[in-house]
């Protein structure tokens, strides 16, 4: 709660309008990069992927349900 309260006097000091209140409001920053900031980049996967059909980069992906919409 202590980290919530401090982290709320932040969010209300922002003049920006850019901070408000989230899911991770109750996580210090140190704890929000310890859970969510940990991608290792494997550096020998190929940098870039062919597309194998001219017409796949083409097809609506949402329209045809192979993708759902952003939860949150």
């Amino acid at each position: 709660m202590e980290i919530f309260a401090q982290n709320l006097e932040k969010i209300q000091d922002d003049t920006t309008g850019t901070l408000g209140i989230t899911a991770f409001a109750d996580l210090s920053q140190e704890e929000f990069a310890e859970i969510y900031l940990t991608l290792q980049v494997n550096e020998q996967l190929p940098k870039k992927v062919a597309c194998t059909s001219a017409t796949a980069a083409e097809k609506n992906w949402v329209s045809l349900g192979k993708v759902t919409a952003v939860k949150n």
